[in-house]
């Protein structure tokens, strides 16, 4: 039986054995009892409700009897689970728009063509690209928490760490490789830090430029797909690697695209 049953036949027995409580007394201490019960929710993600005391849900009397209806705190606890499920963790707490410096003109010209690609709701493709410490994965992550905020899932894929995990899955089994790279292709969110970066001198190499070829081709095919990429090469750079995908990023982009210049100046991790 559940809590809900459980109570009812209690106040029901209770109700029974005590002749002289009215049906809108007995009906009001059953809200009352279920209301009061504290609920585990916090335990879990860390949001403290005193108003459904964590349990989720609020009972009322209504004409239909007793009803269980949503706190309104069901919602944080949505986007915290979402926020944990992308992979972007504290940072989206960290990198807001608020907090972005922009004291100078190109970091302002930066945060509004952020803000602007958030409001306009036909774009799909956002990309910036250059000097490394300017603020870039600040900006795409900010954008990145105003999806998860409107209650889309969203996931981070660092270039370097996950195109080797699933290179390697590649070499194991092509099934295993397929399925790893189904949710990023899939996930109506994706954001692509430091794309493909490789060692300094270096250049990605074929199975980087495969991966990458079927990862955005795919994206590119479901226009309902929101793609942010930041990267220390701008789009002119890495269409030295592959011109074919990566023009394809900045017709997609149009104005929603970022050259960073590379000045030391701009890399504000130097300045402590």
């Amino acid at each position: 039986m559940t809590r809900l049953g459980e109570c009812l036949e209690d106040e029901l027995l209770e109700r029974n054995s005590r002749p002289g409580v009215t049906r809108k007394e007995w009906e009001e201490a059953q809200v009352r009892r279920l209301n009061e019960d504290a609920g585990g929710l916090n335990r879990r993600d860390g949001i403290d409700c005193p108003r459904c005391r964590n349990k989720g849900w609020l009972y009322r009397n209504t004409e239909e009897g007793l009803t269980a209806l949503p706190c309104d705190c069901l919602r944080r606890r949505e986007i915290m689970r979402r926020i944990d499920e992308s992979g972007l963790g504290q940072s989206i707490r960290a990198y807001t728009f608020d907090r972005f410096a922009d004291r100078e003109d190109w970091q302002k010209t930066m945060k509004q063509t952020a803000q602007a690609f958030c409001a306009d709701e036909n774009a799909r493709w956002f990309y910036i690209g250059g000097q490394p410490g300017s603020g870039k994965t600040h900006l795409c992550t900010a954008i990145c928490d105003f999806y998860i905020r409107r209650g889309l899932d969203t996931r981070y894929l660092l270039w370097a760490e996950k195109s080797k995990q699933l290179k390697a899955a590649v070499n194991d089994s092509y099934r295993s490789y397929a399925a790893a790279l189904e949710e990023y292709k899939r996930i109506p969110v994706l954001y692509i830090d430091d794309f493909l970066k490789v060692r300094q001198g270096g250049v990605p190499s074929d199975g980087d430029l495969n991966l990458a070829f079927e990862l955005i081709n795919a994206r590119l095919l479901s226009p309902d797909r929101i793609t942010v990429i930041s990267s220390e090469k701008t789009l002119e750079e890495a269409m030295t690697y592959d011109e074919a995908t990566i023009s394809r990023i900045a017709q997609q982009c149009g104005k929603y695209r970022i050259d960073v210049d590379w000045d030391r100046e701009k890399n504000y991790r130097l300045r402590g």
